[in-house]
């Protein structure tokens, strides 16, 4: 099955043995050897704090043939320092800028990622274009909990439409590779499904059968949005309410927001509830919040600081 999920991905015709990788959580390695046996970065760091895992990691490394380029931290990713310790204060990690009108050629992300409050943070970053995407546009390729795969990939009008995943429309261009095949798989949108033809694995594959993953591969977007923090504020507080109608919860805004921006937004847009607008619809919100004269004028006040996804 590995096999088969490499040869879909196709990362050799993308990045080549000047490639750095960064591996987060990579657990067994077994996704991680599958990767660097494909690609054979330059250089391969894996960031893992997990006692039972770098045991066994460590015991792995030193069964390969020299010279290979696993590099072993015993960080955690979960903390943002983890991520300047490498890159910033011992500089083990340098994998250059590259310009945003293309995914970064020589740096990729890849890992396993099962706690929802840090996926949904790491998913921010793709709009705020900080953490490792201050580099560039970096391919991100993560195995997440299926629950979290589908409210992440839920499109426009249906049940699992949410915050993160109006933020993944917004700001990459992300497809299911793979799948586990269960009652679950009726929960994603057949549509995208007809589209990335993801493969069908057994839930016990690649993680506990009682919490199966999903691998999702994302490419961020260059994007044009000038108010990061507004659009997200804009986006919470209406997802919210996201099955109430328009003139409801566009008030999550603010007090009598609704007089203001039913002047200004289409009928079309006006008849729809949150659940409804695609990412562009949010984005001409967004643009229409900052024009607006009584927006609030701290919106670090209104916002819940939570890790929800």
């Amino acid at each position: 099955m590995l096999d088969q999920i490499m040869d879909k991905l196709k990362l050799e015709n993308h990045f080549k043995q000047d490639t750095k990788v960064l591996d987060v959580y990579p657990s067994n390695g077994l996704f991680a050897g599958a990767v660097y046996n494909r690609i054979l970065p330059e250089q391969h760091i894996l960031m893992e704090n997990r006692k039972e895992f770098n045991n066994w990691l460590n015991d792995y490394i030193s069964t390969l043939a020299e010279p290979h380029t696993f590099d072993l931290h015993k960080l955690d990713p979960y903390n943002w320092k983890s991520f300047l310790n490498i890159t910033d204060d011992t500089k083990i990690l340098q994998p250059g800028v590259e310009s945003r009108d293309h995914i970064h050629s020589k740096f990729l992300l890849t890992g396993y990622c099962c706690n929802e409050g840090l996926l949904m943070q790491w998913l921010s970053c793709l709009g705020n274009q900080n953490w490792i995407q201050r580099f560039g546009n970096v391919k991100m390729l993560l195995w997440v909990p299926n629950s979290s795969a589908i409210k992440i990939m839920a499109s426009p009008s249906t049940t699992n439409r949410n915050k993160c995943s109006v933020t993944r429309e917004a700001f990459s261009n992300t497809k299911v590779i793979a799948l586990p095949n269960t009652k679950e798989l009726k929960k994603y949108d057949h549509k995208l499904l007809d589209v990335d033809q993801p493969l069908l694995i057994k839930p016990d594959d690649f993680s506990n059968s009682k919490v199966p993953l999903a691998l999702l591969e994302i490419d961020p977007l260059d994007h044009h949005v000038n108010d990061v923090f507004a659009w997200d504020f804009v986006v919470k507080q209406m997802m919210a309410s996201k099955v109430k109608p328009m003139e409801e919860s566009i008030n999550f805004l603010g007090p009598a927001a609704s007089d203001f921006f039913q002047q200004h937004l289409s009928e079309d847009i006006w008849a729809k509830t949150p659940r409804d607008l695609t990412a562009e619809e949010f984005n001409e919100i967004a643009k229409l919040f900052e024009l607006w004269p009584f927006r609030p004028r701290s919106l670090v006040d209104v916002i819940d600081d939570t890790r929800e996804i």
